[in-house]
């Protein structure tokens, strides 16, 4: 069967068995997930025996004719007819395909939905495609756990670790699916054409199977966990409107789920409610992210509730499967001057920015009186969360790019409204501030990238978080815009802004974006040189 990505959820299919091929218009949405195809009841031959071999005469290679409740050959040899592993599905055929061509997935033909086909389905295709691409499991996971999940801590480290070992015996498509997208997000490569090879027939293959899974399974808390990181994978890879569409999936799989719900229930261990918490708010803060990218101006999800509880510290979470004693929870109403875990400083600047971002520059005078509202908020949490990692470009380089790319939006937000408004002395004034305040954050983030260059290839992250990478390129966008006049003075030097986008450009395609952005420059040489080494680390 041949799937056109182009159409994820009305799928083109072709059968194609051997060398005898026909159309086949298969519409997902009418599918019955509790159905097999062909259906048992359209015919009496197809209800009266197996659609395979039984799977002795499969192994053997002989012909069996498929008689219940055993075929001939194993009633005369007195053994047992067994039918209910389907050779569909052996690791054989997932190999020759499981692969994807051009953005086509080949798939069984005759694809049977019930569950345990469809693990072991998406767990074979999946180890394939890994195999395939000389990408080794426990080295996806080393990369994704050292790299992503610093600054995404959504996913449990030691119990999925144990659920990948389980894979090869207890299959499980979720699990599978997650495993694809890491190795999506990791992706290592001699040069770019190998990883932009490699990429484009992942991709198609990870986006194929997360809509699957949404028809043939339902909600789960790993759906959406895969989910989210597929739409980390899209807005890094520069397709925010694609991110735009699959984090609102997430958002509304994780309002069935009652994920946005944090009631205590006692049937719930406390390292699992942990972890449902955190996937809603991984999803909370890329929803803000891709809205920068994107500037979309809705929101796929509503900013929690006061009391609802933000990550524990990282350590707690991972050593323990009740909450340690003595421990306090923080929540959204904790104040910003009390130490917080990395993710919890992200989640709290996500907040801010979410503020920001549903600034209207269409209000009246509120307008400004609320900018003034949250540049105070802002300031008064950069403050602590600055004083918390002194001089340290890495300890929470999230969470300072998602603070500092706040900064960004909310005067860039004022400028543009004030230039659209009549001109007082008072708004002059806010102007005058808003650029000051620009052109700090904008050298904040210079010294930052400065710090980073300046450190050997060893201590050098080989892949930066993508908030950063967010941070840096609306940063030099702006340092274009304020450069076009509206600064008097010396320009603003974007290199240090230029050389950490083309470091990151090798991870996150949305780098090169922000680079086609900017003035050209002679150092197309060093670029390239660059992106070799960061893909080969």
């Amino acid at each position: 069967m041949l799937i056109d990505f182009h159409t994820p959820l009305a799928i083109q299919s072709k059968c194609c068995l051997g060398s005898n091929k026909h159309p086949v218009n298969t519409n997902l949405g009418s599918m019955n997930p509790s159905a097999s195809f062909p259906s048992p009841s359209s015919d009496k031959a197809a209800s009266d025996s197996p659609p395979n071999a039984c799977q002795k005469c499969f192994n053997q290679k002989r012909k069996c004719d498929k008689q219940m409740p055993s075929c001939s050959r194993c009633l005369r040899t007195s053994s047992q007819c067994n039918y209910q592993t389907s050779p569909e599905f052996s690791s054989g055929v997932l190999l020759s395909t499981g692969s994807t061509v051009a953005g086509e997935l080949f798939v069984p033909s005759e694809f049977p939905m019930h569950g345990v086909d469809i693990d072991r389905f998406t767990a074979g295709l999946v180890t394939a495609t890994l195999t395939e691409r000389g990408q080794p499991v426990e080295g996806v996971l080393e990369d994704y756990f050292t790299y992503i999940h610093t600054w995404l801590a959504t996913i449990q480290e030691q119990r999925f670790r144990s659920r990948v070992r389980s894979l090869q015996h207890t299959p499980h498509a979720e699990t599978a699916l997650i495993l694809l997208v890491m190795s999506l997000l990791t992706l290592k490569g001699h040069d770019a054409h190998s990883r932009d090879c490699a990429r484009s027939s992942m991709y198609p293959l990870a986006s194929y199977l997360f809509s699957l899974l949404q028809f043939a399974r339902g909600p789960s808390l790993e759906l959406v966990q895969a989910g989210l990181l597929l739409a980390v994978y899209e807005t890094g890879s520069g397709r925010a409107p694609t991110a735009f569409i699959t984090i609102g999936t997430c958002a509304r799989l994780g309002y069935i789920l009652r994920l946005n719900v944090d009631i205590p229930d006692p049937e719930t261990i406390w390292a699992i409610a942990e972890e449902r918490r955190r996937v809603w708010l991984g999803v909370y803060m890329i929803d803000r992210l891709i809205h920068q990218v994107t500037n979309i101006t809705a929101h796929a999800v509503e900013d929690p509730a006061n009391d609802y509880k933000l990550p524990i510290n990282e350590e707690y979470w991972q050593d323990n499967t009740s909450q340690p004693q003595g421990t306090v929870q923080p929540s959204f109403s904790t104040p910003a001057d009390i130490p917080q875990s990395y993710f919890t400083r992200e989640i709290q600047a996500s907040r801010i920015l979410g503020e920001v971002q549903n600034l209207s520059t269409r209000q009246s005078e509120s307008l400004h009186e609320n900018m003034d509202r949250t540049d105070a908020l802002l300031m008064h949490f950069m403050k602590h969360l600055l004083h918390q990692t002194p001089e340290s470009w890495k300890v929470m380089c999230g969470a300072n790019s998602i603070a500092m790319l706040t900064s960004l939006a909310l005067h860039r937000k004022r400028i543009t409204s004030i230039s659209q408004q009549a001109h007082s002395p008072t708004r002059l004034i806010k102007q005058d501030q808003s650029i000051l305040a620009l052109t700090s954050t904008i050298n904040m983030v210079r010294d930052t990238c400065i710090k980073f260059d300046a450190r050997s290839q060893k201590e050098k992250l080989r892949i930066l978080p993508l908030p950063a990478t967010i941070c840096v390129g609306e940063a030099a966008r702006i340092a274009i815009w304020l450069n076009g006049g509206i600064v008097d003075g010396p320009p603003i030097d974007i290199q240090p802004l230029r050389r950490i986008l083309v470091y990151s450009e090798a991870v996150w395609s949305l780098a090169g974006d922000y680079l086609r952005d900017l003035p050209a420059t002679g150092n197309s040489a060093s670029r390239m040189q660059s992106t070799t080494v960061n893909g080969a680390g």
